[in-house]
């Protein structure tokens, strides 16, 4: 293989690699809902495919904020950034009398 041919293989796989996200390293942290499993990283349509449309849509800090409402658990907030889930809440882990704990908020 001639070394030009060589360097383009190389830059090609470069590129390719360094373009894709492996899962395993993009989506972190699992969540459990009544209805399965959220990771870290999944996107708004693999959330709406688990749990169905959101009871309410509200934005805190730059994240979209989805309300759900379960029986079993109370409600549940799924923050998002740039359309993938960074984050989810029960109702039971917010503090505060406004409903907000830190950088999260139920209004």
């Amino acid at each position: 293989m001639k070394v030009s041919a060589k360097l383009s293989l190389i830059a090609l796989i470069l590129l390719v690699g360094g373009c894709y996200r492996s899962p395993a390293v993009s989506k972190g942290r699992s969540f459990t809902t009544p209805f399965g499993y959220i990771v870290k990283g999944d996107s708004m349509r693999e959330v709406v495919k688990l749990l169905g449309n959101p009871r309410e849509v509200n934005h805190y800090r730059r994240k979209e904020v989805w309300l759900y409402n379960f029986s079993q658990t109370g409600e549940l907030f799924v923050y998002f950034e740039k359309g993938d889930v960074v984050d989810i809440q029960f109702s039971s882990q917010l503090q505060g009398s406004n409903g907000c704990s830190q950088n999260k908020c139920s209004d």
